[in-house]
Formats: structure tokens, C-alpha cells, sequence
């Protein structure tokens, strides 16, 4: 096999080894050991900051292949993210962070992109993903710049963190101070870096309040007013409520249960949308095994158009065969069970889901999942996953498989 790294790689990976005097951990990187710095004195001065700062690198290597009927061959992806970080320390409340990755090619190319093969959305690229400064006070935090947001289980909003390219938001975010009565995060947004390479201009408003009930669950509720320049069909208004718990059944197990619902209406632009969204779930675990049975709704106005959610990770929602990533027409009603548990360290699960049309009751397919992931150590995981999508009025049958190791070479 023809083996090639781009020279941004190289260069990338230079730089992180640069950049890692001292340590800490964010949500999407993993840095150094934080041991130095605490024994350094606060910065002085934005000499200092930099100084005192944080280096991050992590690694994603992933093989990924595609049988769909339709194709006179399969799609075969081998790709490398790397991910390198710099976060200052923090001065007179002021922080910032930035990062680049870097997504190479590890041999073909055009084995998944061309005309002839399904493709695969993990694209040869070097880019700016995240660049912020975080300004924190009484009043909460602050953050202005290039950033990856991600809301709940990314159901509305995330950061498509499965995909080489993860996607990110040019915005303004507000999260409430600890001592609010309530979790809160509002973000205005006015680019959407896709995981294409794109970007989606908008004028998007996210409010995100949530609070915890002791012994009950967490009830969020939200409100997510999208309007996308270039695609009109995609301004929407999205307001809904979500609970979540958990029950502790003490040696018999435990109970966890969700429950949401969302009405989805049009805004600036759009004129054509009235549908709503629910999601039910209910499991169990006894023994360390978990069983769970659910339906989720992305509801159809007449017809003419889905309830959509453009800004989500998709690929974690609806089956991992990524048929509907885009909402049909006649919405989408997705029944599913799950089993999942740990056999010597190794985490397997499977889930089954049988889909259907909301209007019209059209059955779609059916698709089993399959997943199986082990932590060799602090710095290494490797995971192994399968996707059968079995087509009956829509699509086609398609069959994935992925491998992938994720390296995080200063982790504790």
C-alpha cells in the first residue's frame, strides 16, 4: 500500500511537541500533566499567559469501507486527523485557545471520491477548527471566536466530532457563573464551518437552559432559531423540553428513562414548515448489561417537508449507515432496541432500528448496528464498528465497517 502523510502533518505534529511545557485537560483534547504548572505563580502579564500555557496533540487514525448497492465498487478511506491546541493561561480573566487540524490521506485518495464508489465526507484538509478568547467573570463566561459547540447529545447542535473535519461555529457564547439557578448557555452564531469545508452563513440565536432534580433526572429546555443565507429551507424555529434520569434499583440494577418533545416551525425566509419531534426511551441494567427500547419522531408537514437538523452530529443519530442524514419528506419514525455491556474490558453494543414514514406509514428498512471499543491505556483506545442498512422504499442497501485507534500521546 502507497503510504503518504501531507507535509502539514509533519509540521503539526512538530509544533504540538513545541508546545507541551505543562498540562491540563479540555472536553476535546487531552494535555499534558498540569504538575508544573501549578507551581508557577499567576501570570503578570499576556507574557506570562503565553509562557504558562497549554499544548495539546491528539491523533485519529480510521479505516472506514462502504458497499452500496448502486456502485460498481466500495469506498476505502484511510485517513489521520491530527489535532494540535495552544491554550494560554489565564490573565486578569481573559483565556484563550487555539487549534488546527490537519486530515491526511493514508494511501488512495481516489478510492473513496470517486464517481464510482460511495463516498466518504473525511476530505484531504489543514485548517483553523477552534480559535477563542474566554473572558470569565461574575457574570458568567464569555467566549468570542471560532469554537465547537455541542448541546445535550448533540441531537440540535454539535461538533460532528465522528467525522476527521469536526465542525465548528464562528460565535458568541454566554454560560451562566456556577451560582445561577439554572445551567444556561446562549451563543449567537453567524458561520458554521462544516465538516466539508464549507461555510454556512447565518443568523442563528441558541438558548440552552437545563436543571437537575435530585433523585428525579435533568430537564432541559431550549430554543434554537436558525436562519441559513444560502438555504432557506433549512431557517427554522425550534423550541422543545427534554428530561432525563435515572432510577437505582440498588442490586436489582437501575432504571434510565428520556422523554422530549419539539415543535419545529419556519422563520425568516421559510414559509413552509409546521412539524414536531419526540423521543422516548426507557432502559435497564442488571448484571452490567443494558437493555433499551425507544422511538424518536422527526415529524413531516403534509408531506412537503421534514423537521430538519442541520447543525447536529448526524452520524449519532437514526443508524450509523448514514441514510438520513437529511430529514424525507414524509418525516421519519425510528424504532429501536439496544443491548450493551463489557465482556473483559472490551465495551460491545448492538442496536436494531426499523424506520418508517411519519406521513403515509411507508416502511423505509431496517438496520443493526454494531459496536465493540477497548481502552488499551490512558493514551490509546481502538474501536472496531459495523453498519447494515437494509433498504425497503428508501435508499439503498449499504453495508460499513470502521477501525479506528485515537492516540493521545500525553495523557494521564
Amino acid at each position: 500500500m502507497n503510504v503518504s502523510f501531507s507535509r502539514a502533518t509533519a509540521l503539526l505534529t512538530v509544533a504540538g511537541a513545541l508546545a507541551l511545557p505543562a498540562a491540563a485537560t479540555t472536553s476535546t483534547e487531552t494535555l499534558i500533566d498540569t504538575a508544573l504548572l501549578s507551581m508557577q505563580q499567576a501570570p503578570a502579564s499576556w507574557a506570562e499567559a503565553f509562557a504558562q500555557g497549554q499544548g495539546s496533540i491528539a491523533f485519529n487514525y480510521r479505516f472506514e469501507e462502504v458497499d452500496q448497492t448502486g456502485f460498481a465498487k466500495n469506498a476505502h478511506a484511510s485517513t489521520l486527523r491530527t489535532a494540535v491546541g495552544f491554550k494560554t493561561a489565564a490573565y486578569q480573566g481573559f483565556q484563550g485557545f487555539i487549534q488546527f487540524e490537519d486530515i491526511s490521506i493514508v494511501g488512495n485518495e481516489h478510492a473513496f471520491t470517486t464517481a464510482n464508489r460511495p463516498t466518504v465526507a473525511d476530505f484531504r484538509t489543514t485548517d483553523l477548527n477552534q480559535a477563542f478568547i474566554d473572558y470569565s467573570s461574575d457574570m458568567g463566561l464569555f467566549r468570542l471566536g471560532r469554537q465547537e459547540v455541542i448541546f445535550d447529545n448533540a441531537r440540535f447542535v454539535g461538533n460532528v466530532g465522528w467525522r476527521q473535519n469536526h465542525q465548528s461555529f464562528d460565535a458568541l457564547a454566554w454560560v451562566a457563573p456556577d451560582d445561577f439557578p439554572v445551567d444556561a448557555t446562549f451563543a449567537y452564531v453567524n458561520n458554521v464551518n462544516t465538516i466539508t469545508g464549507a461555510n454556512l452563513r447565518t443568523d442563528t440565536y441558541l438558548l440552552n437552559v437545563s436543571k437537575d432534580f435530585e433523585d428525579i433526572g435533568k430537564l432541559t429546555v431550549y430554543g434554537y432559531s436558525l436562519d441559513v443565507h444560502a438555504a432557506p429551507a433549512l431557517s427554522t424555529l425550534t423550541i422543545g423540553a427534554r428530561f432525563v434520569g435515572n432510577m437505582d434499583m440498588g442490586d436489582a440494577g437501575g432504571i434510565d428513562y428520556t422523554g422530549e418533545f419539539a415543535n419545529q416551525s419556519d422563520t425568516a425566509d421559510n414559509t413552509t414548515l409546521d412539524a414536531d419531534y419526540y423521543h422516548f426511551e426507557l432502559g435497564g441494567e442488571m448484571s452490567g448489561v443494558r437493555l433499551g427500547i425507544g422511538q424518536e419522531l422527526l415529524g413531516s408537514d403534509g408531506g412537503a417537508v421534514g423537521f430538519s437538523t442541520p447543525l447536529a452530529t448526524l452520524h449519532g443519530q437514526n443508524g450509523w449507515a448514514d441514510k438520513f442524514l437529511g430529514t424525507p419528506a414524509n418525516g421519519l419514525e425510528d424504532t429501536y432496541i439496544s443491548v450493551g455491556g463489557k465482556v473483559s474490558d472490551v465495551k460491545l453494543a448492538a442496536i436494531y432500528h426499523d424506520f418508517a414514514a411519519d406521513e403515509g406509514g411507508a416502511d423505509y428498512g431496517t438496520e443493526l448496528d454494531l459496536v465493540a471499543k477497548y481502552k488499551v491505556n490512558a493514551q490509546t483506545m481502538v474501536g472496531l464498528k459495523y453498519a447494515d442498512y437494509s433498504a425497503d422504499t428508501f435508499a439503498t442497501d449499504t453495508q460499513k465497517i470502521w477501525f479506528w485507534v485515537t492516540w493521545t500521546p500525553f495523557a494521564k
